[in-house]
C-alpha cells in the first residue's frame, strides 16, 4: 500500500495532546526499577503533583516496546515517579516517555486515531495498485485483492527486458533419484509442452535434487534482477518447499543462487516470481535444478514447470486495458474479463491501478497514509467534545474549540479530490 505521508501513530499522538496543552515528552536520565522512572532535566513541581497522570514509556533498546502505566507518586527531590503496575522493562537513560493529563490515557487517544481514520475511509482513499495476477485465455473472473478498493484502470505487461535460462522441455532434463521426467503436451501455459515430474512413493529428504538441467551455452543475467515461470502442482506446497538453483557450468560447478519458491495452490497453475539474491555474479549461468525442501510434501507430488526466464523489471512496459473490456461485480469482489480483453492480456502480467482505503495505526512505528493534520483535527474534536459536558459544565470552553478543530477538518476534506473510478466493495 502507496505511503503518502510520513508520520507515525506516535507523532501524530503526540500532537494531538500538544494541541490539547494535555502531554509533557521527556526523556529519562535515570531509574531503580521497573516501577519508577528518573527525569531531573524536565520534571518540575512539588511531591504528589503528577499522581493520576498517565505515562507512556518507549524502551530504547528495541525502539518499540511501549508501556503504559498510570503515576501513583512523585518524589520532587529525586524527580522520580512511581507507578504501581511495573512495567515489562526497566526505564533507562535514553528512554523517551511522554506524560499525560489523567483525563487523556494514551490507549484512548491510539483508539481515536483509529476511528478518525475509519470515519474518513470512504471520502479518503489511497492510491494504490497490485501486480499478483497473471492473464488466461480460459480464465474470465478474478478475485480483487484485498488491498484494491476502488479501480480506476485494468493495465497488462507489454513488453520488458527477459533472457530465456530454459524453455522447460523435458529432453533437456535430468531426473534425480525418486523424479520421473516427461513432457506434458495437454498441461501447459507457453509454447506446445510443459515440464512434468512425478516423484515416486518415497521419502524425499530435504535437499534432494528432483531434476535439473544444464544447458549448452551459458547465459548472462547479471543486469536481471528477477526468475519468473509457470508452476504447477497437483499438491498444495507451503512457502520454501521447493527451490530453484541456478549454476554456471553445471549442477557440479559454482552455485549462484539458491531461490525459494512461495507457496503452492494444489491443481492451479502459479505465476512464480523470484528475486535474484546476486545478480552481479549471475554473469555465466548454465544449469538449473529443482531441489526437495520439504521431504512429506513432495513424496508422490506431481510438478510441471514452463518456460523458466530472467526478467529486468524496471524495463516493464504496461498498456491499458479498455474500459469495455473488463467490469466489476461488486457483491463478490470480482473481475471479469472479456473474450477479447483475454486474448490482450493472455500469459501476461496485470496490473490493477485504483485505490484503497486508509490502513489504522498498528504501532507507535506505523506510517499514516493520509494527511496527518486531519487525523489531529479530526481527534482533538472528539476528545474535546468528550471533557466539554454541557452548557454550564465547560467552564474552559471545550464545545468551542471541539467545533473549530471539527471546521478546520471539514476544510481539509473539501479541498481534496475525489478519486475516480469502479468501487468493489
Amino acid at each position: 500500500m502507496a505511503i503518502l505521508q510520513s508520520e507515525t501513530r506516535e507523532s501524530i499522538r503526540q500532537a494531538i495532546g500538544e494541541h490539547l496543552g494535555a502531554v509533557y515528552i521527556g526523556v529519562a536520565n535515570g531509574s531503580t526499577s521497573t516501577s519508577t522512572l528518573v527525569d531531573s532535566a524536565g520534571l518540575i513541581g512539588g511531591d504528589d503533583d503528577y499522581i493520576g497522570k498517565w505515562i507512556l514509556v518507549t524502551d530504547a533498546s528495541d525502539g518499540t516496546t511501549v508501556n503504559i502505566r498510570r503515576i501513583t507518586d512523585y518524589t520532587a527531590s529525586s524527580t522520580t515517579l512511581s507507578f504501581a503496575t511495573a512495567m515489562s522493562f526497566t526505564p533507562a537513560s535514553s528512554d523517551t516517555y511522554e506524560l499525560w493529563d489523567a483525563e487523556f490515557n494514551p490507549e484512548r487517544i491510539n483508539r481515536i486515531i483509529n476511528d478518525c481514520i475509519s470515519e474518513i475511509s470512504d471520502r479518503v482513499l489511497v492510491p494504490d495498485e497490485d501486480t499478483s495476477l497473471y492473464g488466461d485465455m480460459n480464465q474470465q473472473t478474478y478475485t480483487i485483492p484485498s488491498n484494491i478498493s476502488m479501480i480506476s484502470k485494468i493495465q497488462y505487461r507489454a513488453s520488458v527486458d527477459s533472457e530465456k535460462l530454459n524453455d522447460a522441455n523435458s529432453s533437456d532434463w535430468t531426473a534425480g533419484t525418486y523424479t520421473t521426467v516427461s513432457s506434458d503436451t495437454v498441461q501447459y501455459r507457453e509454447g506446445t509442452n510443459s515440464l512434468n515430474l512425478l516423484n515416486a512413493s518415497a521419502s524425499i529428504a530435504d535437499g534432494t535434487p528432483l531434476a535439473y538441467s544444464n544447458a549448452t551455452s551459458a547465459t548472462n543475467i547479471s543486469d536481471m534482477d528477477k526468475i519468473e515461470f509457470w508452476i504447477k502442482s497437483s499438491s498444495a506446497l507451503t512457502a520454501s518447499s521447493l527451490e530453484l538453483e541456478l549454476y554456471e557450468t553445471s549442477v557440479s560447478g559454482t552455485k549462484r543462487e539458491t531461490l525459494s519458491l512461495p507457496a503452492i495452490s494444489a491443481r492451479t497453475w502459479t505465476r512464480v516470481e523470484l528475486s535474484l539474491s546476486n545478480p552481479e555474479l549471475d554473469t555465466s549461468i548454465q544449469a538449473v535444478q529443482f531441489v526437495s525442501n520439504h521431504a512429506s510434501e513432495l513424496d508422490s507430488a506431481e510438478l510441471w514447470v514452463d518456460e523458466i526466464r530472467a526478467y529486468r523489471t524496471e524495463t516493464e512496459h504496461y498498456e491499458t486495458l479498455d474500459n469495455y473490456l473488463w467490469k466489476v461485480n461488486r457483491e463478490d469482489r470480482t473481475l471479469h474479463i472479456t473474450s477479447q480483453g483475454r486474448g490482450k492480456v493472455f500469459n501476461k502480467k496485470i496490473k490493477i491501478v485504483g485505490f484503497d482505503k486508509p490502513a489504522t495505526l498498528s504501532a507507535d512505528s506505523t506510517a499514516c497514509e493520509v494527511n496527518p493534520s486531519l487525523i489531529i483535527y479530526l481527534a482533538a474534536y472528539r476528545l474535546l467534545m468528550s471533557i466539554s459536558g454541557g452548557r454550564v459544565t465547560d467552564p474552559d470552553d471545550s464545545r468551542t474549540a471541539a467545533g473549530q478543530y471539527r471546521a478546520l477538518a471539514e476544510r481539509i476534506l473539501s479541498g481534496l479530490s475525489t478519486p475516480q473510478g469502479v468501487p468493489t466493495v
